[in-house]
């Protein structure tokens, strides 16, 4: 072959090893083949290392012996992307002893090892473009709460993002296209400025008074600076308990019709509030408080107490504290009383007794029955303690009909 050939030939050989970004490194060890192996990998990794830096493409071949290698100062600079081209399968290949020298020869596909690496970025990049998209469209429908969900999403996939860019980082200086197409931070902005424009308030008067465990109609309004908004949860609360939830209409309301409501004698409040998925946003904007007051509805009856049984003021009180009147000539509420054991408990101070009863109530429409335990320093006050535990509020239930046909 003519040297003009050969020349071209050779170039072309260069050209097609160049497109390839293959790099190669051989290296030598009086030491060992292991260490041999090492001296060749340090060569990939500073080649990488200063392609990255000087964004230009190296292949050498360099010999290195002795026990000491110029290698060895930098080895701990490039640890890690010798540990990352390990991981991603550097080829080493043992040559025959040279002058009694161990060699090896690390080869690496920078294409090929880049390639799972590049498909993740681009899948991140899409999945990113379409939480994008998702979030502006449920933004413009107002639907904060899916806007919110879809930004979370968003969220978790910056870190595999961060992760992914770095590692191509070691092996290139990525373009602009590898850069992350969606503005994070921006979106979280837009979110927060939306969700602060948003009022709650009371559409109306709002009711003074319960009517027994009930209140209503009591109207809650959601807006914001474009007018009402459709589809926001509003739920309403009482002592950490969720009464109600519902969403607003094409109005922007929401009409409460409570139940089960504190209606013990006093004043009360129950919290409404917007409910959306936790964001940076201050809930105090987004809740308002209804209060009332209630008077216990009164619930007439007379006593009928069993062989004028001592324990009868107690009972009579217990049941006061639930609403009950003990009025002559109402509806008789019959007591029976029984005990069941007693025992004697001694104490370095005193001693004291235990006595267990059984209260039996029974109307009309109505029958309440209860086994319940007392502890006092005689039987007559270890019998009001048992009498005291008694729940009046759940024989208030159990008794409504009872109740309203002594109205």
């Amino acid at each position: 072959m003519n040297r003009p050939l050969l020349i071209a030939a050779l170039l072309l050989a260069f050209a097609i090893y160049s497109e390839a970004r293959i790099v190669t490194y051989t290296a030598t060890s009086t030491i060992s083949q292991q260490e041999a192996d090492k001296q060749a990998m340090a060569g990939i990794a500073l080649q990488i290392r200063a392609d990255v830096t000087a964004n230009h493409t190296t292949t050498k071949s360099e010999v290195q012996s002795g026990n000491q290698s110029k290698l060895d100062k930098t080895y701990s600079e490039t640890n890690k992307v010798h540990s990352s081209l390990i991981l991603n399968g550097v080829v080493i290949a043992h040559g025959e002893k040279q002058n009694g020298n161990f060699v090896s020869t690390a080869t690496l596909d920078i294409d090929k090892v880049t390639a799972p690496t590049r498909l993740k970025i681009r899948e991140i990049q899409k999945d990113a473009a379409a939480k994008d998209s998702l979030i502006q469209m449920e933004l413009a429908k107002k639907n904060f709460a899916s806007a919110i969900r879809a930004f979370r999403e968003l969220s978790s996939i910056i870190l595999p993002y961060d992760r992914s860019f770095a590692d191509l980082s070691i092996f290139e200086n990525p373009d602009d296209s590898y850069l992350m197409n969606v503005d994070v931070q921006a979106l979280e902005n837009q979110i927060s400025d939306a969700l602060a424009k948003l009022k709650i308030s009371f559409r109306g008067p709002v009711p003074q008074k319960s009517r027994g465990d009930s209140i209503g109609p009591i109207t809650i309004s959601v807006s914001d600076d474009d007018g009402p908004i459709k589809g926001i949860p509003v739920y309403a609360e009482q002592k950490k308990q969720i009464l109600s939830e519902l969403k607003t209409d094409e109005m922007g309301d929401a009409t409460f019709h409570l139940r089960g409501i504190d209606n013990k004698k006093g004043s009360h409040s129950i919290l409404f509030e917007i409910n959306l998925p936790a964001f940076d946003y201050s809930q105090e904007a987004y809740r308002v408080l209804a209060t009332y007051t209630s008077e216990a509805e009164v619930c007439k009856y007379e006593l009928i107490c069993s062989n004028e049984n001592e324990l009868c003021p107690s009972i009579e009180d217990m049941l006061a504290g639930a609403g009950f009147e003990n009025t002559q000539g109402a509806k008789a509420l019959k007591v029976t009383i029984s005990e069941s054991t007693e025992k004697n408990l001694n104490s370095t101070v005193q001693s004291l007794k235990t006595v267990q009863i059984q209260l039996d109530l029974s109307g009309k429409d109505f029958h309440f029955f209860i086994d319940t335990k007392g502890v006092g320093t005689s039987e007559l006050s270890a019998k009001e303690a048992a009498v005291k535990k008694i729940k009046a509020d759940e024989i208030k239930i159990k008794a409504a009909n009872f109740c309203k046909s002594s109205k």
